[in-house]
């Protein structure tokens, strides 16, 4: 079960959130290791993505902006792009 859970710290300056990413992140490796041409991710970008998905979601459950967050990161290395897309209502592509 993924989940968003804020908390607040009585008497301090100090808020916070935690995500736990399990059936919606699954659902993505699952996706992609069913793709016959690609296969399943490699560890360093399902690693790479994984965090991405957690910082993108944190990010827009914290942002006023009706929106699509997209989050991409460009390389010159073997990995070229990764993307990240959250939706106001917190559904997800990466």
């Amino acid at each position: 079960m993924s989940q968003l859970h804020k908390f607040l710290f009585d008497g301090l300056p100090v808020r916070g959130m935690l995500v736990q990413l399990t059936d919606v992140w699954q659902e993505v490796l699952k996706r992609r290791a069913a793709n016959v041409e690609t296969g399943p991710y490699a560890q360093p970008v399902r690693h790479l993505l994984g965090e991405m998905t957690a910082a993108a979601v944190l990010m827009q459950s914290n942002i006023k902006f009706n929106g699509a967050l997209v989050m991409q990161i460009f390389g010159d290395g073997p990995l070229k792009l990764a993307v990240v897309e959250v939706n106001p209502n917190l559904s997800l592509r990466a």
